[in-house]
């Protein structure tokens, strides 16, 4: 069976509507990974630098598909001194949401119209 290309986006413009896609949402807190011991300006760098990294990491460890919607709280800086003026610094307490797609929720749409014989 052939389709015209005007049936086609037709069909898709309505049957689209039918599968909205929904997400599932959770909150997470976590803290980035402590740097090593650096001059303090370099290991409060480092700290803000790893925020986008290990809060990521921390949406991941839910499992497959889960990723950051949005950080809460951007958390506080903790450093702890090291010998010879240096210093070792994270960032903890910090409050995000993780999101997926909920299981079910995108329809085939039109792809399974068009597929059907």
């Amino acid at each position: 069976m052939r389709v015209s290309s005007i049936t086609c986006v037709l069909l898709f413009l309505t049957c689209n509507s039918a599968g909205a896609t929904q997400y599932v949402h959770e909150d997470a807190k976590t803290a980035t990974k402590a740097s090593h011991c650096v001059a303090p300006d370099a290991a409060e760098k480092y700290a803000f630098d790893r925020v986008k990294i290990d809060t990521g990491e921390a949406c991941h460890a839910k499992g497959y598909g889960w990723h950051v919607e949005k950080i809460k709280t951007e958390g506080k800086l903790s450093c702890t001194p090291c010998e010879g003026g240096k210093t070792q610094c994270q960032i903890e307490d910090i409050s995000l949401e993780c999101k997926r797609l909920k299981p079910g929720s995108t329809g085939m749409g039109i792809f399974q119209f068009l597929n059907s014989d």
